[in-house]
Order: C-alpha cells, then sequence, then structure tokens
C-alpha cells in the first residue's frame, strides 16, 4: 500500500495546491476528503489529520485556513514519504 500512496499522491497534492491557488473551495474540499481517507487507510494520522482541517475550512470558506493548514500537510507528506521510503528500502 505504500507504494501506490507513494506513486499516486504526490499528484493528488498538486492538484489540492492548484485548487487552493484558484479558489475552487469545493473541488479542493473533495480532493482533501479524499487524501483524508487513504492517509486513514494506511495509518498515516497526522496527515489525515491535516486534510480534516483543510476540508473544515472549506467548509466554511476560510481560504487564509486553508493556506496554513497547507503548509503543514506538505511537511507531513514529505515526513511520511521519507518513512514510506526507508521502510520499503529496508523490507
Amino acid at each position: 500500500m505504500f507504494t501506490v500512496f507513494i506513486s499516486q499522491e504526490p499528484k493528488r497534492i498538486q492538484h489540492i495546491k492548484d485548487a487552493l491557488k484558484s479558489g475552487d473551495v469545493e473541488k479542493l474540499r473533495h480532493l482533501a476528503h479524499s487524501l483524508k481517507g487513504g492517509a486513514a487507510t494506511i495509518g498515516v494520522e497526522r496527515v489525515r489529520e491535516c486534510c480534516l482541517q483543510l476540508e473544515n475550512a472549506c467548509k466554511t470558506g476560510n481560504l487564509d485556513t486553508a493556506m496554513s493548514v497547507m503548509d503543514g500537510l506538505e511537511e507531513e507528506m514529505r515526513q511520511a514519504y521519507e518513512f514510506m521510503f526507508n521502510y520499503l528500502a529496508e523490507n
């Protein structure tokens, strides 16, 4: 599952950034919800939490909050990728 996550989610992150940049709140909410589910499935709790915060910011239409959450989401994704790459290299 790590391999699928690593191969698919960078595209979704880019789509999330694009939706945020364009102000497409509904698309942003949908993408955050999808990533949240994938993160929950493989146990990447901090990514899931960031996605939940992003989803909630979209529900209230608060793009400023969404932008600040996006920074945290990108950092959590970097850490998750690093862990997954290391795990896959060792196993």
